[in-house]
């Protein structure tokens, strides 16, 4: 499950994820821009990659997107909905409310979830060019974080937007891990309310070079080891 502040690329993470997985473009998730205030993903969605050339084959990953975290009370997704989805509680299309946390009587609550309904790996997506995260966006993800911890589910950070952040990936997006900006972003993320298990993340939706790929590979082999 991937989630995030507003405009952190959750969307365009999923979809360049699958293309590199599918080896084609796709467009599962519908994404916003990295400066909206307001999330464009409004409920529970659940994207599975179909594989190529085949119209019901799919992969065996599935990634669960939700609404964005947004600055300010009862604004954005509520982190007890986060909860419990991350135990497989949360059916898909849930529509999120950040005022009113869904209940056990609502029907889009799932009261005898499998383990293909829980979430597995939790994915915090930060965008590299943010100048800073707001103090409340901040608590929410801290809240989020030791609910992960408590439910033994394994974290990581990816930091997006990667190819635009600093003149070295600019020019070739293999530096990303010379780069002294991006190892700057990652260090300086706080311990206490940020995953310090970082990977990078490209901001285009379609690889289209073999280094952009090289990239990408490495961040899912980073994936795997953590299920």
């Amino acid at each position: 499950m991937v989630y995030g502040p507003v405009g952190a690329g959750k969307s365009s993470f999923i979809n360049s994820v699958g293309a590199v997985i599918v080896g084609r473009k796709v467009n599962v998730a519908a994404a916003s821009t990295s400066n909206a205030v307001k999330s464009f993903t409004v409920e529970y969605k659940t994207h599975k990659l179909k594989l190529k050339d085949s119209a019901a084959q799919t992969v065996p990953i599935v990634f669960n997107d939700l609404k964005g975290l947004e600055a300010g009370e009862n604004r954005g997704v509520n982190p007890d909905d986060i909860k419990a989805a991350m135990q497989g509680h949360v059916k898909e299309k849930y529509f999120f409310n950040a005022e009113h946390t869904l209940s056990k009587d609502n029907k889009y609550f799932n009261s005898n979830p499998t383990i293909n309904d829980k979430v597995h790996v939790l994915v915090c997506m930060l965008n590299a060019n943010a100048v800073e995260i707001n103090s409340s966006v901040l608590d929410k993800m801290k809240e989020i974080r030791e609910q992960a911890r408590d439910l033994g589910i394994p974290q990581v950070a990816v930091l997006t937007q990667i190819d635009s952040c600093c003149e070295f990936t600019e020019k070739n997006i293999a530096d990303v891990y010379r780069s002294k900006f991006l190892k700057f972003k990652r260090d300086s993320k706080p311990r206490d309310r940020v995953v310090s298990d970082v990977v990078f993340s490209p901001g285009r939706e379609l690889p289209d070079s073999k280094k952009i790929n090289a990239v990408w590979v490495k961040g899912q082999k980073h994936f795997a080891q953590l299920t």
